[in-house]
């Protein structure tokens, strides 16, 4: 509103021609070309949304993967400890064993 230095609110004169023209089938610059419809428009999208059948075995998938993630997550820890202690059982046994006399 500032931009155009306009008054938000019409004058009895300019409502008059408003509707003066809009009854004689005359153009105005600032009105809309296009016919009114009483009737709802529909959206249709561009893209197909996913059926409830697609989206479970979508969510099948993700808890499968989901799991094989996990149990290689441990797999691959258990054989870290598992080498970890090996090598410690190798160290152990290969020291000789004496006591501590005091």
């Amino acid at each position: 509103m500032k931009d155009h230095q306009k008054d938000a609110w019409a004058s009895k004169e300019e409502m008059t021609r408003f509707v003066s023209a809009s009854a004689t089938g005359t153009p105005l610059k600032n009105a809309q070309c296009g016919q009114w419809l009483v009737e709802e428009e529909l959206y249709v999208p561009w893209v197909m949304h996913p059926t409830e059948k697609d989206l479970e075995t979508r969510d099948d998938h993700v808890a499968a993967i989901a799991t094989s993630v996990a149990l290689l997550g441990a797999l691959a820890s258990t054989t870290l400890l598992t080498i970890t202690a090996c090598r410690s059982l190798r160290k152990t046994a290969s020291t000789s064993r004496k006591l501590i006399s005091a």
